[in-house]
Formats: C-alpha cells, sequence, structure tokens
C-alpha cells in the first residue's frame, strides 16, 4: 500500500469518532476476555493471593484447611474437583469418594461443561460429568470464609509485632516479604513481614537495622 494513501486513511480514522470509538470498545473486550480467561484459570486461592500478600505461614494454612474444607463436604458422597487447568485445555480433577480423594484426572475441555471452571464442583450423570451448582456454591462460601478470616488473622498477629519505637534487625527478603528480628524483644523470634516500602529495603543487607516509627520501618544503621 502507498505510505500516503496509509497516511489518509490513518488520519480519516482520528477524525471519525464512530470508529475511535469502536476501536476502544474492541480493545476493552478483547482486555476483558483475557482477564476472565485468566480469572477462571486461577482458584480462589490464587485469585485471594492476587488480592493480598500472606506469609509463609498463612498461605500453607490456607491450602491446608482448603484440602481439610474439600474432604469434610465430600463425606457420605462421591463428588469431582476441578483444582487447576492447563495451558493445552485440560481439566486436572480430583475424585472425592466419602471424604477420600482417591485419584487425580486429566480431562479435555470438551468433556467438561463449558460453565465450569477451577474450583467448580462436578458430579457424573449417565456417565458424563455436570456441574454441581448447590455444591459448588457451598463449598466456594466455606473457602473464601476461611480465606478472609485467616487473612483477618496474620493481620491482628502482625499488628501485635509492629511496636512503637522498637528496632528490627534485617534477616532476609523473600519475595514480597521481608524477615525481621524485633531486637527489643527479649525472644528475638524472627518473623515475616508483609507491610513496608519497597524502596526502604530495596538495598536492605543482612544486619541493617530499622526503627518502626508512624507505622513505617525507618532505616537507621547498618
Amino acid at each position: 500500500m502507498n505510505l500516503d494513501i496509509l497516511n489518509d486513511l490513518v488520519e480519516e480514522i482520528k477524525k471519525n469518532e464512530g470508529v475511535r470509538n469502536f476501536i476502544k470498545e474492541l480493545g476493552e473486550s478483547l482486555e476483558n476476555k483475557l482477564t476472565n480467561n485468566e480469572n477462571n484459570n486461577m482458584s480462589l486461592v490464587q485469585n485471594k493471593l492476587k488480592e493480598n500478600t500472606l506469609t509463609t505461614k498463612y498461605r500453607d494454612e490456607i491450602n491446608i484447611q482448603k484440602s481439610n474444607i474439600i474432604s469434610n463436604y465430600s463425606k457420605n458422597k462421591e463428588m469431582y474437583y476441578i483444582y487447576n487447568k492447563s495451558s493445552d485445555d485440560m481439566y486436572g480433577i480430583v475424585e472425592y469418594i466419602n471424604g477420600k480423594s482417591s485419584e487425580d484426572i486429566w480431562v479435555e475441555a470438551e468433556k467438561i461443561p463449558k460453565e465450569a471452571k477451577v474450583d467448580t464442583v462436578l458430579k457424573k450423570e449417565d456417565n458424563q460429568f455436570i456441574v454441581d451448582k448447590i455444591a459448588t456454591k457451598e463449598l466456594q462460601e466455606k473457602i473464601i470464609e476461611m480465606i478472609n478470616n485467616l487473612i483477618e488473622q496474620q493481620e491482628k498477629e502482625l499488628e501485635e509485632k509492629r511496636i512503637e519505637g522498637h528496632l528490627y534487625e534485617f534477616v532476609e527478603k523473600t519475595g514480597d516479604t521481608i524477615w525481621l528480628i524485633d531486637k527489643n524483644n527479649i525472644n528475638g523470634n524472627c518473623f515475616e513481614e508483609i507491610k513496608f516500602r519497597k524502596d526502604t529495603f530495596e538495598n536492605a543487607k543482612e544486619g541493617n537495622i530499622y526503627q518502626y516509627v508512624n507505622g513505617e520501618y525507618i532505616f537507621i544503621d547498618k
């Protein structure tokens, strides 16, 4: 295509408000579809981890309690729980029988109901998977309640460790969390912290000392 013709076409598009709006709406629609697809492939726990930073202790506790919730819910029944979806459209499913997981299976997407996603409960009728809407709703409510309770518990626990004026020794940074030792505490136990200014600890070294002042850790000594 001639360059002048292409430039003229671009200018016409810029002048045409209807075309501009259409392109904008198309872009937003594609972005929403990609976001929705990503969310459908993520578990309730993964979505919560996108919204909240959790310490290692509470991440592990959430996974343990989630497993227990599903097992307890499946007592006296047989059900299938979608726990994962692979990039090649395969669904990871755990079969539960009388409160125990019997086996993990991978099933092609075409054999799974279209409305199903990660954390959906399935049952079988006539040897076909169908969504158990009641079980899915009840289980998801239990899991979300558990996660929210643990997030609240974590915050209360950490608030007790953030003491105005206390000195804290930096130990290490792991992902989105840091490990500190309260130098004013006789026990001097190391704990994992989630709330801190990233720039303050960007170049932190083991042994650096910080003071907790007005809700922030302030570097005071090497």
